[in-house]
């Protein structure tokens, strides 16, 4: 009843005055720990801590957030949410760089983004760059202040991430229906993809069992495209990545079948026949 009542005493405020009360919303970010030199392919993980706080007087739910790599420390349009992509261009979000957050009214967090934030493979390296952390790229929320609502903080690209290595495969060759262990490094806490691929170039996919940033195991398909005599290679291709470079790849064959014992002679015995001597 008593909030009834409190809604009608601010409805009837706002008609006699002429002017509609509005909630005061603004959100803010700042980069508080920002590194300062990078990798092309490298995953910025929890090297990135943003500072956000919502000054306004109501709890704002799931609002993006983005991690975008771009040319000039200008933020991004309002409106225009990033978009990912394998190859760098002025803009570009970072692979998982988009995540939401939810911000009680009148405080702060800091935040880590849990996403990898991978720098793409092909950035143009030696050339300073800045990472804009963006609140609210869509510009869905009014808010009193939409300057606060990206940060931005120089950094290096000073050289490409190695790819994938391969060291050794533990198997002599490949078996269908049974497992191949890969040993290497840099495969990437999240699993990717495997192939083997014949001199034709026609890719079989090896189904992953087990996956680690240095120890695959993946489970050899009964494909006929996989044939006895025949040599593939082995790819790797990491999480995110369309494309694997030579370290990540070995050559392995297919086992040969193994040959059936023949089926031992059956020997039939005729049963012994009994004669009555007769005198």
């Amino acid at each position: 009843m008593v909030r009834t009542l409190l809604c009608l005493a601010v409805i009837m405020v706002s008609l006699f005055s002429g002017k509609t009360i509005l909630h005061a919303q603004d959100l803010t970010i700042a980069v508080v720990n920002c590194p300062k030199t990078a990798k092309a392919g490298q995953d910025l993980k929890s090297t990135l801590r943003l500072l956000v706080a919502n000054t306004g007087d109501t709890v704002q739910k799931a609002i993006s957030l983005e991690i975008v790599l771009k040319n000039s420390p200008l933020c991004p349009d309002k409106g225009r949410p990033a978009a990912y992509s394998q190859k760098y261009y002025d803009g570009v979000l970072l692979r998982q760089g988009r995540e939401f957050v939810t911000l009680e009214p009148g405080k702060s967090r800091t935040i880590t983004p849990y996403g990898a934030n991978t720098i793409p493979l092909d950035t143009p390296v030696g050339r300073t760059y800045y990472l804009c952390a963006v609140l609210d790229p869509e510009n869905l929320l009014k808010e009193t202040n939409k300057d606060n609502n990206c940060a931005c903080c120089p950094i290096k690209i000073v050289g490409a991430e190695e790819g994938p290595v391969v060291v050794r495969l533990m198997e002599k060759c490949l078996v269908p229906g049974s497992t191949l262990t890969i040993l290497g490094r840099n495969f990437g806490s999240i699993s990717g993809t495997v192939t083997a691929t014949s001199a034709s170039g026609m890719p079989v996919n090896l189904s992953v069992s087990s996956w680690s940033d240095t120890t695959i195991v993946v489970r050899i398909p009964d494909d006929s495209r996989l044939q006895e005599g025949q040599q593939y290679t082995v790819t790797i291709i990491r999480n995110g990545e369309s494309e694997s470079i030579t370290a990540g790849r070995q050559n392995i064959g297919i086992c040969p079948a193994q040959k059936k014992a023949p089926a031992p002679e059956t020997t039939i015995f005729s049963p012994p026949f009994f004669y009555e001597k007769q005198y």
